[in-house]
């Protein structure tokens, strides 16, 4: 039996009767207005049908159009259910396309998973579990793929099923999910640091999948993966604007803001050098991370400059700089890949001396061929593999990959709180030796290039020397200074205890 279904006579946000009832709950969890009359009436929305859109609403509802908002784009799934001025109630509809991608790989990684146990099985209803080399020790390993496969499942039904109620104002963010009759609410209170923008969730064949992101620097809201683009940046300009967030004014490029030349590094005092910054060189001199341009690189950098706008920098660098890693990760995997398929072979070899397990045997091994993809993979990022950076005002993405195997994170802009060079390999911050002694930086190898923010990080160059770490750095900080942004640099750690979390 479905749940019975209210509207709150103020914003007409959709009620789980039943819910409020078990609850005691009297008001509406996103005006605070008295439902309960409601409580003892049916339901005031019709029934939703199978497309996703309502046959209407309540006829007291605004229209869509009214001047309140602009006009939704062209073929669009969302539902306007109130805009004053003071409110805005939004309706988006289960399904999309992304969901039928979800489901077609869910439903095929599924399949295979399903073959591959049901041999297993049969193994060892056979008697294969009193055999030398047990087919058991196997279970827990496709356990984890299961879980991936029935993680990819859920996440497919939440978007083919699940109908969402968003309420905005000045003073919070409700978002309220329904997913067959359980209705789970969350809330983000609107503060001066409160901002929405679009944020990878995502990506098919290279091509990303953005979400409406709702971030206050403590806490963050997810969602609208399934609409299309155009309802996407529709909901993110509508949002900003109930936010009352103003889009940034055009900074001066020519007119950088002002700061101290940094002093000369024998004259500056031990705890100066460590507090803003510093890193020690090959020769123990101190170096403090400054901003760059791109004309400022050296001529034997690493770095390649992809695009230099005002607004924008893109630019990418190897993701195993030194040439000697790249050299010794590949060795070190074919040994390890030779010792592997050394171990196969001779497991496929006893099963063929077997003979009635022929067929079953020659499947675990290619499954367990299958798994030195794992390490083939990731000594091929390693080797070969780029790290590519895009700034721009609003948002820090960062791709890491290798042909069509590649990994983003982004970060907004205005949420970057530090830039960290150095130290991300160890735990040990530097330290100030005794008096009359050079510090000493302990474990800290001066690798490594981070930023950090809202209580999250992000790896830019994790494996990068001394120099690109800074070079890295510098590029960033000089973009962000020249839009007028100013940021912490540190060395030596993330520095940021929730960074950890």
């Amino acid at each position: 039996m479905s749940p019975v279904e209210a509207a709150c006579p103020r914003c007409h946000a959709r009620l789980d009767v039943e819910l409020l009832r078990d609850t005691g709950a009297r008001t509406c969890p996103f005006c605070d207005a008295d439902v309960s009359p409601e409580l003892k009436t049916e339901a005031t929305f019709e029934t939703v049908t199978e497309s996703g859109r309502s046959d209407a609403w309540r006829s007291d509802a605004p229209a869509v159009g009214s001047g309140l908002v602009p006009p939704l784009p062209p073929e669009s799934r969302l539902q306007i259910v109130q805009s004053d001025g003071e409110r805005l109630v939004l309706y988006i509809p289960p399904g999309g396309r992304g969901g039928k991608s979800l489901w077609v790989f869910a439903i095929f990684f599924s399949g295979i998973l399903t073959f591959i146990t049901t041999v297993f099985v049969m193994i060892l209803v056979a008697g294969g579990a009193r055999q030398q080399g047990s087919p058991l020790v196997i279970l827990p390993f496709l356990g984890l793929f299961w879980l991936v496969a029935l993680g990819v499942l859920w996440a497919a039904v939440r978007m083919r099923y699940s109908r969402t109620l968003l309420s905005v104002d000045r003073e919070r963010i409700v978002l309220q999910a329904t997913l067959f009759g359980k209705t789970r609410q969350t809330e983000l209170h609107v503060d001066s640091t409160t901002e929405c923008s679009l944020e990878e969730a995502y990506s098919v064949n290279e091509v990303p999948v953005y979400r409406v992101r709702v971030a206050n620097g403590q806490q963050s809201l997810g969602f609208a993966t399934n609409l299309d683009q155009d309802d996407k940046d529709w909901l993110v300009d509508q949002i900003g604007l109930m936010l009352g967030n103003v889009p940034p004014a055009e900074s001066n490029a020519e007119s950088p803001p002002e700061s101290d030349p940094p002093l000369d590094s024998d004259h500056r005092p031990l705890g100066v050098l460590l507090s803003s910054g510093s890193l020690l060189s090959r020769e123990g001199h101190a170096l403090v991370v400054t901003p760059l341009s791109p004309g400022e690189l050296p001529q034997a950098s690493v770095i390649t400059i992809l695009e230099d706008r005002p607004d924008r920098l893109s630019f990418s660098c190897p993701l195993m700089p030194s040439p000697v890693a790249r050299v010794i990760i590949p060795g070190v995997v074919l040994v390890f890949l030779g010792s592997w398929m050394a171990g196969v072979g001779a497991m496929a070899w006893r099963n063929w001396q077997q003979g009635g397990v022929f067929l079953i045997g020659s499947l675990f091994s290619l499954f367990m061929l299958a798994t030195a993809l794992i390490p083939i993979v990731a000594s091929l990022l390693l080797a070969f593999g780029r790290t590519t950076v895009r700034l721009t005002r609003d948002l820090l993405e960062c791709h890491w990959g290798w042909g069509a195997f590649r990994f983003q994170r982004s970060m907004a802009v205005d949420s970057i709180e530090a830039i960290v060079v150095g130290g991300l390999s160890a735990e040990a911050n530097p330290q100030i030796g005794p008096s009359g002694q050079r510090p000493r930086v302990g474990q800290t190898k001066g690798t490594g290039c981070a930023v950090t923010g809202a209580g999250r990080w992000l790896l830019i160059a994790p494996f990068a020397d001394r120099d690109l770490s800074r070079q890295v750095g510098g590029l960033l900080l000089g973009k962000l200074q020249s839009w007028g942004r100013q940021v912490e640099t540190r060395v030596g750690g993330l520095g940021n205890p929730r960074a950890r979390e």
